[in-house]
């Protein structure tokens, strides 16, 4: 309901136990990514991740929205980082999923094959170790103002996102240590703490990559892609955008989420989509 009248935003939302995804055949399996001694990312394999989403886009599994106007919680949701610019070239939004007919061993090593490339390519976490470039986030102010001073009214909100956001860039710019805050700590562990790197019933990176790793790469995908034994999608652009989740900015748990700034992850799920309706 607040997406749809703050954002202009239609959200699908379901929900099913996970008895019912195993009797369909399919299973939900759960690890983590340590990230960072603060930061520890879930990560779910077993195919009921795709079959539940299947199934939400089919309408069968959707809940109604609220129809009471009341505000959700977003405490600690922030976007007050500016693009980040590669320092390889392009941002790249990669999804890489097993196909149909192929093992779970067969599309581990296409995963592991990529994954080795990007490490030993130094072609990462856009993010640098020392932390995102301090810039005027111009782009979010007006998002952040729909998340700030929770009830009060338009221009209030501006303000108290105006405000916010300009405190931080300053600290962050003359890297001011506020009572126990280090910005320069805080920065770096915003590196250490950017899921680049996820899976979700499929590899799913947000990387910074020069010309001629991509062509190493899409090489590699598609040589794997015509043997059957992946479907992928892969973006390219030439900035990202992180979202945070900061409940205190004294504690190191901050999370950061990154897509790419030019369609991401969703232009590469339409790539994957195309090559898979190309299968069939």
């Amino acid at each position: 309901m607040w997406a749809k009248r703050d954002l202009g935003l239609d959200l699908r939302v379901g929900i099913l136990p996970v008895t019912e995804v195993r009797s369909a055949g399919f299973d939900v399996r759960v690890a983590f990514w340590k990230a960072s001694d603060n930061a520890h990312f879930a990560m779910f394999t077993g195919g009921g991740f795709d079959w539940a989403e299947e199934r939400l886009k089919r309408g069968e599994i959707g809940i109604e929205p609220s129809k009471a106007d009341e505000e959700p919680y977003l405490s600690g949701l922030s976007c007050q980082w500016g693009p980040i610019f590669p320092k390889h070239g392009n941002i790249v939004s990669l999804i890489v999923k097993q196909a149909q007919g192929a093992s779970a061993a067969q599309f581990s090593e296409v995963a592991r094959d990529v994954l080795k490339l990007l490490e030993e390519t130094g072609c990462q976490n856009p993010v640098g170790e020392s932390g995102p470039e301090v810039g005027w986030p111009a782009h979010s102010l007006s998002l952040q103002s729909l998340v700030a001073c929770k009830g009060a009214g338009r221009v209030t909100r501006w303000l108290r996102a105006l405000f916010g956001t300009a405190l931080a860039w300053l600290v962050f710019k003359l890297k001011l240590r506020v009572g126990g805050f280090d910005p320069d700590r805080y920065r770096r562990e915003i590196y250490e703490n950017t899921d680049f790197r996820k899976f979700d019933d499929g590899l799913f990176m947000t990387v910074d990559c020069s010309d001629a790793v991509i062509s190493k790469l899409s090489e590699k995908l598609e040589e794997a892609g015509k043997e059957g034994l992946i479907q992928y999608g892969l973006h390219v652009q030439g900035e990202a955008l992180m979202t945070c989740v900061a409940p205190s900015i004294l504690s190191s748990d901050h999370m950061h989420f990154i897509d790419g700034a030019g369609g991401g992850y969703a232009l590469a799920a339409q790539q994957l989509k195309e090559r898979e309706r190309d299968v069939t």
